[in-house]
């Protein structure tokens, strides 16, 4: 053993090596800490200080006025049952991170809540008047219920099946 700690010899097919495994390891460390700190010193420091702002002023902004979520109902007319419009509805939901339901009507519509972020639910009022799936077509949306929420009040959206509908 040397003063270093552990030594191997290993035949590499020209010869014995010797290697010393506790200082292979304290090297190893002290690259990739290395790497560490110069990473987290370049991510720290804005790269165009005319332009970038620091964490603190982007707390102080949040702290002054945080985005509210929002909430609001909405009904689709037009030709939008047996034509995968709650599953698409749902998939557009997920994809922007909003939560909420959607289901069928005896009336020949959908309907739903959606709740998330107020830009997240302008894009789906747009999906929701003008896109809807494929096969469907869209003859007027309604959107009632809009309100400010201090916390969501669904963990997810999903499409609710009612019993005959």
């Amino acid at each position: 053993q040397s003063t270093w700690g552990m030594t191997g010899i290993f035949e590499n097919g020209k010869g014995r090596v010797k290697i010393n495994f506790k200082l292979t390891v304290l090297i190893i460390t002290i690259f990739i800490l290395s790497l560490m700190l110069i990473r987290l010193s370049w991510t720290s420091r804005p790269h165009n200080s005319a332009t970038a702002m620091r964490i603190n002023d982007v707390n102080r902004m949040t702290t002054i006025s945080p985005v509210k979520n929002r909430s609001f109902n909405f009904e689709i007319f037009g030709k939008v049952q047996g034509v995968f419009f709650r599953k698409y509805t749902m998939n557009k939901a997920k994809s922007l991170n909003i939560v909420g339901w959607v289901q069928n009507t005896r009336r020949g519509t959908v309907v739903g809540v959606a709740q998330g972020r107020p830009d997240k639910l302008d894009s789906m009022k747009q999906w929701l008047r003008t896109e809807g799936s494929k096969k469907s077509r869209i003859d007027r949306a309604e959107f009632t219920k809009e309100k400010d929420l201090d916390k969501l009040e669904f963990a997810t959206f999903q499409v609710v099946r009612e019993d005959g509908v």
